[in-house]
């Protein structure tokens, strides 16, 4: 009776620690690695491309003689987050073996890593949404290696109209949204999200779950017009300017053209110019006024200077 007791106490507490450990798993370890004590457990951010960040740090768990490591429920958070899992202690030549990719978890969810022939081998997941996101990774991988093939048209329409990959770049926003990051992405990538945002309206995703995106969004596209529409004040203002500034001094040299003082024609000058207005010749003028016809031609010369004409036709019009 005392067996059987300690027996399903011990069951009973063995569930009881799995239960409270969402992620969890072996490591592949032999003499090459050298010491390996822990693993770190990080969340990363997952932008718009998909590409994970060196990540925020969360905890390290302890690494047993059997490759054993955990890490409890309590440091996961209720909505799906995108996470990773680091080997620290690996010697350099071995840091790019097998790198584990993020992925997408929650603290009603659990992981295991099974032993293979990588530090971290593959993995179990009951998260939806991560298994959904290996799929589309897979297919990148996929398109990646052999972008010609025929598949290619089939991995765009994939991409393009599954609800289970753009139910994955939903979680990834948000989690930009979270981090109070989404709108400097979206400034950054205005093309992307205006087409991803076009993607979500024309799926049968409920327009709750994006709500957010449209508004940071429009907020955006707003501060980018209010900010065209700065620059373009801006520069009418500068315009405005410089045509006043050319008003003015056109303006200026007008009245100072019409301002200089036209010179006064002397006495003599003013009766010979009359004569000319008269009609009479220079013979006549010479004769009228008692002098030589060469003095008549030299007054007839400062006139003309004086008044800015050439010859008499122009003198008479300009009277």
């Amino acid at each position: 009776m005392k067996t059987r007791m300690l027996f399903l106490f011990l069951v009973t507490l063995s569930f009881h620690s799995q239960a409270q450990q969402t992620v969890s798993g072996f490591l592949n370890l032999d003499e090459t690695t050298g010491p390996i004590t822990e693993v770190s457990l990080f969340e990363v951010s997952a932008p718009s491309h998909m590409v994970a960040d060196s990540g925020h740090f969360i905890a390290n768990a302890p690494i047993n003689e059997k490759g054993f490591f955990a890490f409890d429920k309590n440091l996961f958070d209720s909505t799906h987050r995108i996470y990773k899992i680091q080997v620290n202690g690996i010697a350099n030549s071995f840091k790019n073996i097998c790198d584990p990719k993020p992925f997408i978890l929650s603290d009603k969810d659990s992981l295991s890593f099974k032993k293979g022939n990588c530090f971290l081998g593959q993995y179990s997941n009951t998260n939806t949404f991560d298994k959904r996101w290996l799929r589309l990774r897979h297919m990148e991988e996929q398109y990646m290696m052999y972008p010609n093939q025929t598949n290619q048209n089939c991995y765009r329409n994939y991409t393009r109209d599954s609800l289970e990959i753009l139910l994955v770049k939903l979680i990834s926003i948000k989690e930009l949204n979270n981090k109070d990051l989404l709108e400097t992405d979206i400034k950054a990538n205005q093309e992307y999200y205006l087409s991803l945002l076009n993607d979500f309206k024309s799926s049968d995703l409920d327009p709750i779950e994006y709500a957010y995106l449209e508004s940071k969004c429009a907020l955006v596209a707003k501060d980018f017009i209010h900010q065209k529409y700065k620059i373009s004040m801006a520069l009418n203002g500068l315009a405005f300017l410089l045509i006043a500034v050319l008003t003015f001094f056109l303006f200026k040299f007008r009245n100072n053209a019409s301002l200089t003082p036209v010179p006064k024609l002397s006495k003599q000058e003013n009766t010979i110019k009359h004569l000319i207005l008269e009609g009479k010749t220079n013979k006549e003028i010479a004769s009228e006024l008692f002098v030589s016809i060469s003095t008549v031609k030299t007054h007839i010369t400062n006139i003309y200077s004086k008044l800015g004409v050439l010859n008499r036709k122009e003198l008479i019009a300009s009277q």
